[in-house]
């Protein structure tokens, strides 16, 4: 029989959450993950199965590295060190031990058969550490297909463990930018010269703008939008307002829109803008389900990756644009753009993926851009879309603290350059938010078992 089993030895019960959550993980991506925590049932035979299982079934020995795996006195994690060792000089496969790093063990305590090897680092986050083990994985073809029956198991320990929520305090990251800086100013103009010829002489311009009966509403200067519309139509000002005045609605006497819909139009004008900025910037509009997405054309980045500092404050990459051959086609991160006017003004980028023939034009058959993405982001989870996340910000500050939103003559919006974060009351140490992905093509949750074959898609600097 093949190997496919993903032999996990840490120290009890130190590092046991760790596991727990790791081979939650590891099954939800298809692998046969197996730890003495889990698997070992009472009265069976306890070396006897530990000795079969990694002379016969194992296909990688993950090596769980902390302060307490490593003391002398963990006979139990160094023998199966040993027999691990043997199996990989067996098998001629010197990557048959991957060891995982907890904290800041010293190398010089580690035990002989490690010291030598590289170290996957969880010590700083244990999500960007799975994605370099999960990249490892793929890489060397171990193959997947655990059932629900695998999963289950796991998740039935999990219900059972008592160290499901901790009292003590977590960090998360979201997908939503601060608005920095709103516009200083809302206008409203009047026009001369014919009313069904206006709109669209300005929306030629390209200016973002609303109607409001005779009047234009803009965040543009008068002279800005005149200089780009010429001289069919002369633009007057019929007032100016700062942004949260106009939102409030109008006073007695005034002319404009009352104040839900004046929020909406503000809101709307926000989004007009922050896409007119993604196309400024090079990236291509595609209509993905009733609502604009923007994409990275091949070439409009060197070698169509971002170099950028995660959120853990670690420099890494990310491609924006790929290949796979085995689908036949360029895949190019996109976004799509929503904006909350609520007590804080919020910007969110959708991740979404399209594709292309020729790493151009967007392929725009629905039905065979489903099943591209069915296919190619079966397997993605939350860590996946977060750093593609992460790399399309820095594209966007390309260095700066801020995000800086020309709207039009003097009037600017900004975003901050970071992904907006939330510190949460609880934290789960074992992470077991582990549900069904639903299938659906606008929004894509999971990364594929066909991706590979140099279709990688992310790499570390």
């Amino acid at each position: 029989m093949p190997r496919e089993t993903i032999f996990i030895s840490h120290a009890k019960p130190e590092d046991n959450d760790f596991v727990r959550w790791l081979g939650s993980r590891l099954v939800g991506e298809g692998y046969r993950p197996w730890a003495e925590l889990t698997d070992l049932e009472g009265g069976s035979p306890f070396w006897a199965n530990i000795e079969r299982i990694l002379h016969a079934d194992t296909v990688r020995f993950v090596s769980v590295v902390s302060r307490h795996s490593v003391s002398t006195d963990r006979r139990g994690f160094r023998s199966e060190l040993s027999i691990a060792d043997g199996v990989g000089r067996q098998l001629e496969d010197d990557k048959f031990i991957i060891p995982v790093r907890l904290d800041d063990t010293p190398n010089a305590r580690l035990p002989a058969q490690l010291n030598q090897l590289h170290a996957l680092d969880f010590s700083r986050s244990w999500g960007e550490g799975y994605l370099e083990l999960l990249a490892t994985l793929e890489r060397s073809k171990i193959p997947r297909g655990a059932g629900s029956t695998t999963f289950d198991q796991w998740r039935a320990h999990h219900a059972a463990a008592s160290s499901l929520v901790a009292a003590a305090p977590e960090a998360a990251v979201t997908n939503l930018l601060e608005i920095s800086k709103l516009p200083e100013r809302v206008s409203l103009y009047s026009y001369e010269g014919s009313r069904e010829t206006f709109p669209k002489a300005i929306k030629k311009t390209g200016v973002p703008h609303a109607h409001f009966h005779r009047l234009c509403i803009a965040f543009a200067d008068k002279d800005h939008i005149q200089e780009l519309m010429g001289e069919s139509h002369l633009l007057k000002t019929e007032g100016v307002f700062g942004f949260i005045d106009f939102m409030d609605g109008p006073k007695a006497g005034e002319t404009r829109p009352l104040r839900s819909d004046a929020k909406n139009k503000l809101t709307a004008l926000l989004r007009e803008h922050v896409e007119r900025h993604l196309r400024l910037r090079g990236l291509v509009s595609y209509d993905a389900a009733g609502q604009q997405a923007f994409y990275f054309p091949k070439g409009l980045m060197q070698n169509d990756k971002v170099n950028y500092r995660t959120a853990w404050n670690t420099t890494t990459w990310k491609n924006v644009v790929g290949r796979s051959e085995k689908l036949g086609v360029y895949w190019h991160l996109a976004m799509k753009v929503n904006v909350s006017l609520g007590e804080q003004p919020m910007v969110r980028f959708k991740p979404y993926l399209c594709w292309s023939e020729d790493g151009q034009k967007a392929i725009t058959d629905t039905k065979r851009t489903s099943s591209l993405r069915k296919r190619f982001c079966r397997n993605w989870w939350n860590p996946q879309w977060r750093t593609l996340q992460e790399a399309f910000i820095a594209f966007l500050a390309g260095g700066d603290e801020e995000i800086v939103i020309d709207l039009g003559g003097a009037n600017s919006m900004a975003l901050a350059a970071r992904l907006s974060g939330v510190q949460l009351a609880r934290s789960m140490p074992a992470d077991l938010l582990l549900q069904d992905q639903a299938e659906d093509p606008d929004e894509p949750d999971q990364l594929d078992d066909d991706f590979q074959d140099g279709d990688e898609l992310e790499e570390e600097a």
